[in-house]
């Protein structure tokens, strides 16, 4: 009997305390007004920036502590981070931080940044949170004489030959005197006879592609609609794949030296970003 009585009793002191933390969270929230009203930012990967925003709350906010969402975390950094008390209507500066690593792809990214009033029973979410819009983008490079636009991971050094019109993408920096057996190659091509690219790439006047990948190619579509030609040359090359993209007058030549950023995905990264 005294067990039954007991457990009557713990069911009511939880219903209690359960009306108790339901009040509480019923109450009215403040109206907090953020300032801008959405935060949206475009970043290079590698790189860091900030920004200040501000808000100010309807009511007082007690304990108040700044929360970045799980998918910005680890990218921004929000200071003071630990606001104590908030008066009602006061105007509170933030310095929001954005910070990439170099090794990031491009993205884009969606989150927000809250207030909290933490304790070790409840947690409390203080009005509405300040939405985050964020792009993450490579440098671009952009051809002198405007025919084609890429951007790249900030892992690899461009340099330009304006010569020949190849830009070399090289982990090595541009001053480095080492030979570069990996990197990436990006060349214009003549084409003043308009041939195709089965024609023009099977010894004469281009490089024997056709010959040198067996006869075999595939063909690809890149996000602006553009078909290019990819060939695996089984012959020579050291292994390296090869991207042809046909444009008016020339041919745009992509290749991959030892065919290095094939697994990683990158080099796919880097075609898809091609502009014209």
């Amino acid at each position: 009997m005294r067990k039954s009585h007991i457990g009557i009793s713990s069911v009511v002191a939880l219903a209690i305390l359960g009306m108790i933390l339901l009040g509480k969270r019923s109450e009215a929230l403040p109206v907090l007004m953020w300032n801008p009203q959405n935060l949206t930012s475009e970043i290079v990967a590698g790189e860091s920036t900030s920004t200040v925003i501000s808000f100010s709350s309807s009511q007082k906010l007690i304990d108040a502590l700044v929360h970045v969402s799980r998918e910005l975390d680890g990218i921004i950094t929000v200071t003071p981070a630990s606001l104590g008390t908030v008066p009602p209507g006061q105007t509170v500066y933030l310095t929001v931080k954005m910070n990439t690593a170099a090794t990031v792809r491009p993205s884009s990214l969606q989150g927000f940044i809250s207030l909290q009033r933490k304790s070790p029973f409840i947690s409390i979410n203080y009005g509405s949170p300040l939405q985050v819009d964020m792009k993450i983008k490579w440098p671009l490079f952009s051809a002198p004489d405007g025919a084609y636009n890429i951007s790249y991971p900030p892992i690899l050094s461009p340099s330009f030959d304006p010569e020949y019109q190849v830009l070399s993408l090289n982990t090595q920096k541009p001053n480095e005197l080492e030979t570069e057996t990996t990197g990436i190659l990006v060349s214009q091509v003549s084409n003043s006879e308009d041939l195709s690219v089965a024609d023009f790439y099977d010894g004469d006047p281009g490089t024997d592609l056709v010959g040198q990948s067996l006869g075999a190619f595939s063909t690809g579509t890149l996000p602006n609609g553009i078909t290019y030609y990819r060939f695996d040359p089984a012959v020579t090359l050291g292994g390296a794949a090869i991207v042809i993209v046909p444009l008016p007058g020339e041919f745009l030549e992509i290749q991959d030296k030892g065919a290095s950023f094939q697994d990683n995905g990158i080099f796919l990264d880097i075609l898809n970003t091609l502009s014209f």
